[in-house]
């Protein structure tokens, strides 16, 4: 018996492990609802409006505020002191003051506090994709 022999290309090809393949969509969009979970939540508009982009690389989070929100730190207009600075209004961090989240599992760099608190379910998630033939 005889094998071809397949190269690698082929295999990435096949699973779709490559910008706009099967397996980086799907582990973008098990990654975003893991990530989720860490995400602050006020009204919801941040997770709600979360987009996977850049051939499902990338998660953008695009409300004015969410910069601030995945920093941890609380920024405010240095006239006021309020965390509301007027249209082309600047804001300044306060050193020492911490975001308060209403979500009890919310965190600043909440990508990283994924992967360090599920990162290995969602490797298994992608093994089980895998192993039924990623569909």
């Amino acid at each position: 018996m005889s094998f071809k022999p397949i190269s690698s290309k082929q295999i990435i090809d096949e699973i779709g492990i490559k910008a706009y393949g099967k397996f980086q969509k799907h582990l973008a969009e098990r990654a975003k609802e893991y990530i989720g979970v860490y995400v602050p939540i006020d009204s919801g508009r941040l997770v709600s409006t979360s987009k996977i982009i850049k051939g499902y690389t990338a998660l953008l989070y695009d409300q004015p505020y969410a910069h601030f929100q995945y920093r941890g730190i609380v920024y405010v207009d240095p006239q006021t002191l309020s965390t509301f600075a007027p249209k082309g209004g600047t804001k300044v961090p306060v050193i020492g003051w911490q975001m308060q989240y209403q979500n009890p599992l919310a965190t600043s760099y909440w990508d990283r506090t994924m992967m360090q608190e599920r990162g290995k379910d969602l490797i298994r998630d992608m093994q089980r994709y895998l192993d039924k033939g990623g569909s």
